[in-house]
């Protein structure tokens, strides 16, 4: 994927500055922006079958270029953590997309205008207002990266993380309502990211599935199944990806 930023000096590094899941006291788990990016672009990739089939129209390699630079605009404004968000108000959250606008025109005018062949502003835009079929894909993929973190982080014995585990658990559940043309996708039954009756499998809820949890991950204990498809998932997907995929899961930072 390097190619695909040339001239996009320094972004790289700036993305590793900033760490995700900052408003908690204790996250022992945490990615920065450009782990979080290359990973949501990753399972959109492995959403492209379910894309294609439920929504023909959408353009699946737009929405993998949108997810590698979905979070650009945050190198300027911060990370604003979802916890947060769902707190403000209507004038806090307009505020909020105003100072992104502001991030992204900035970054616009600083690298390339083009990216994969689609508008470097364009894309930072959209993802702002969530206003094409790409960005709402997107902004899905996003959250399920950030629930199975949130997993992860429980998974290794820190409860607090309890929390935003069923915060984005919630928000998965509203999906359907806030983007009604993502419902032939989010209902599609053949993979793990949009089956919700598959996100935990009531059939295999037995103690062997839990007993290497609660504690620190280890290069064993990542590849051992759950009773969390989507989780499970989100492992392999890790560790097939990255280079370093098994040490982001096991080392604490």
């Amino acid at each position: 994927m390097k190619n695909l930023f040339e001239g996009f000096e320094g972004r790289e590094e700036n993305l590793k500055k900033i760490y995700r899941f900052s408003m908690f006291e204790k996250f022992t788990h945490r990615n920065h922006l450009w782990t979080h990016e290359q990973r949501v672009a990753y399972i959109i990739k492995d959403l492209f079958p379910s894309i294609k089939i439920t929504l023909p129209k959408a353009d699946r390699k737009k929405a993998f270029t949108l997810a590698l630079v979905h979070d650009d605009a945050e190198v300027l404004t911060g990370d604003v953590q979802f916890g947060h968000k769902i707190h403000m108000t209507q004038e806090q959250l307009k505020k909020l997309d105003d100072e992104e606008e502001k991030a992204v025109n900035k970054l616009a005018k600083k690298y390339p205008q083009k990216i994969n062949d689609y508008s470097y502003k364009d894309l930072l835009m959209s993802a702002v207002h969530k206003d094409t079929l790409e960005a709402q894909i997107v902004s899905y993929a996003d959250k399920m990266d950030a629930y199975c973190e949130a997993i992860h982080e429980l998974f290794s014995g820190n409860l607090t993380a309890l929390r935003p585990v069923l915060g984005y658990e919630r928000t998965l559940f509203t999906f359907s309502s806030k983007f009604p043309k993502l419902r032939p996708f989010l209902s599609h039954k053949d993979s793990v990211w949009t089956n919700f009756t598959q996100r935990t499998n009531p059939e295999i809820v037995k103690l062997k599935y839990y007993d290497h949890l609660f504690k620190n991950h280890t290069k064993e204990s990542i590849k051992k199944k759950t009773d969390f498809p989507t989780y499970d998932k989100w492992k392999e997907i890790t560790v097939k990806n990255f280079p370093n995929g098994e040490e982001l899961l096991i080392k604490k930072r």
